[in-house]
């Protein structure tokens, strides 16, 4: 990854968009402090943070990767009360205070009632919330997300994409990672692409660039209008591709 140069603003959600192997994750890790700069630095709020401890980042940055496991079978409370280890001073305990955030964010999810149920039983989907709660319940100024609605139905995609929308309302910086394009002009504020470990480009949701696009994935797009009268931005079929049932 190379010359990559972002700026997260507060109160709003950057969707970070590309192909496959593009990058997105490596920049989501090293955001976060959990990979190495071979040059550069990561800034947040204006203050360098070379040589901040582990605890100092998890203060400060969220991190959701892309695929979390679950291999010891912790209650859900757990599971995701653990996401405040780095607001907790010495060894003391989870108070009352952690537990009643953990379950606003478990109610935000749909994961009532989930709280004693080991984390093991859980479906892909229902892990994949869990993961995400783990992450909000730090209450941290920049939170990042590794395609954080890749595991869910649509329902809870919406669900997700509405809190990320409130998080921005509270002030948080959030980047998240999609590749869902639609979803991404549905709930971002911008969008950055990255191709080949660098930044392609970005572009405004309301009147995206379709010429940007197509050289970061390699295909035509075009706008078409839902039945609401919301945008949204499809490839545009390539003649030369074979439709299915076409020639009967």
């Amino acid at each position: 990854m190379e010359g990559v140069d972002l700026r997260l603003e507060e109160g709003t959600v950057t969707a970070l968009l590309g192909p496959n192997g593009g990058g997105k994750s490596s920049l989501l890790l090293a955001l976060s402090g959990a990979l190495p700069l071979a040059s550069g630095e990561v800034r947040v709020e204006g203050e360098g943070t070379s040589g901040w401890s582990p605890r100092s980042w998890a203060r400060r940055v969220a991190l959701c990767p892309q695929a979390t496991v679950f291999d010891a079978p912790f209650p859900v409370m757990e599971a995701v009360v653990m996401g405040r280890y780095a607001l907790r001073e010495g060894l003391s305990g989870y108070d009352g205070t952690d537990r009643r955030i953990a379950r606003e964010v478990l109610g935000e999810l749909g994961l009532e009632g989930f709280e004693e149920r080991p984390v093991t039983d859980l479906s892909g989907g229902e892990a994949a919330r869990v993961a995400l709660a783990r992450a909000l319940v730090r209450e941290a100024p920049v939170l990042l997300l590794d395609e954080p609605t890749a595991a869910l139905d649509p329902r809870q995609t919406l669900r997700v994409a509405e809190l990320l929308r409130n998080r921005a309302g509270r002030g948080v910086a959030v980047l998240a990672a999609f590749h869902d394009v639609n979803l991404a002009l549905a709930s971002a504020d911008r969008l950055v692409f990255l191709r080949e470990g660098r930044l392609a480009g970005e572009t405004e949701p309301r009147r995206p660039d379709l010429d940007l696009m197509e050289s970061v994935y390699g295909v035509p797009w075009e706008l078409a209008r839902t039945k609401g009268g919301t945008s949204v931005a499809v490839p545009r079929p390539d003649p030369i591709i074979p439709t299915a049932g076409r020639g009967r």
